[in-house]
C-alpha cells in the first residue's frame, strides 16, 4: 500500500488567485514561475511542464512582433502574492507543486474567460 504524508509549512495560506491581467509580459513571468514552482517528481508533470513553456515560448513570440509590442517590457512583473508565497516554501515539494497545479489551471481559466479585459502589452 502506498503512503504518502504531506508537509506543510505552519504559515501557507493560499488565498484566491489575483486578478492580475496586466498584459503578455506579465503572462508570461506568471507562467513560467508556476512551470518553476512544479516538480518533476510528480507523475505527467514534465508534460505540464511542456505545455507551459510552450505555450510562453508562443506568447513572447507574439509579443514581439512588429506593430504590437515592440518587445517593450516593464521593469518588473509584479507577480501574485499567491505565486511569492509558494516561491518562499519551496522546501515543501510536493505541496508547492500540487497548489501550482492548481493555481496554473485557475490562471488559465481565468485568462480564458476574460480574453477581453487583457491588456495587449
Amino acid at each position: 500500500m502506498f503512503s504518502c504524508s504531506l508537509q506543510f509549512p505552519a504559515d501557507l495560506t493560499i488565498g484566491p488567485m489575483d486578478d492580475n491581467l496586466d498584459g503578455l509580459y506579465s503572462i508570461m513571468m506568471v507562467l513560467q514561475t508556476y512551470e518553476s514552482l512544479l516538480s518533476d517528481n510528480i507523475d505527467k508533470v514534465s508534460q505540464v511542464k511542456t505545455e507551459i513553456s510552450s505555450l510562453t515560448r508562443y506568447i513572447d513570440h507574439w509579443r514581439v512582433q512588429p506593430g504590437l509590442c515592440r518587445g517593450e517590457q516593464p521593469s518588473k512583473a509584479n507577480l501574485p502574492g499567491h505565486l511569492e508565497i509558494l516561491q518562499s516554501q519551496k522546501e515543501f515539494t510536493i505541496t508547492v507543486s500540487m497548489e501550482a497545479l492548481k493555481g496554473v489551471k485557475e490562471y488559465l481559466n481565468n485568462l480564458l474567460n476574460n480574453l477581453d479585459r487583457l491588456q495587449i502589452c
